[in-house]
């Protein structure tokens, strides 16, 4: 078996994970303001009133903090790059690379999702930097795409 070609990737923070999460998180918030709506009105005391009132409140509120936290992660968010050099795997963020393993989790051809697991240093006793969520999706270069789609499926297995 062939090794897959030497490709990069650059990893541009996108809107459309952000999106959905969004989209979730503002779903849950009105089916909790449903439920509190719907217990208010239903309510035979002013105490039950106030609970489902207060049930309102508050997820609102924790869509709202959710919401900010999701603005704040994505603003922290730099472009990364992704490298296959024919033998090792590595990913560059704000300067510094970090050797490990991808792990192709979905593949639905113009999108995948990729867990990349940086290798831990054998010298070194900290731990290991955490796993990072690399959502990929194809640009206007076809070759390049499949040229990583190839080095994923068979590079990684190396």
């Amino acid at each position: 078996m062939h090794a897959a070609p030497p490709v990069e990737v650059t990893i541009a923070p996108s809107a459309s994970p952000e999106a959905w999460v969004a989209g979730l998180i503002a779903a849950a918030s009105a089916v909790m303001a449903g439920w509190g709506a719907a217990w208010c009105e239903n309510a035979s005391t002013p105490g039950l009133r106030l609970a489902a009132a207060g049930l309102v409140a508050i997820s609102l509120a924790a869509s709202l903090v959710a919401a900010v936290a999701r603005l704040r992660r994505r603003a922290r968010r730099e472009t990364s790059l992704l490298r296959w050099n024919g033998q090792e795997w590595s990913l560059v963020r704000a300067g510094d690379a970090c050797d490990g393993h991808p792990r192709l989790m979905l593949d639905l051809g113009p999108w995948m999702l990729v867990r990349f697991l940086p290798r831990r240093d054998a010298g070194k006793l900290e731990r290991a930097p955490a796993p990072a969520w690399l959502p990929l999706r194809q640009g206007a270069e076809a070759a390049r795409w499949a040229a990583l789609r190839g080095a994923l499926w068979n590079g990684c297995r190396s």
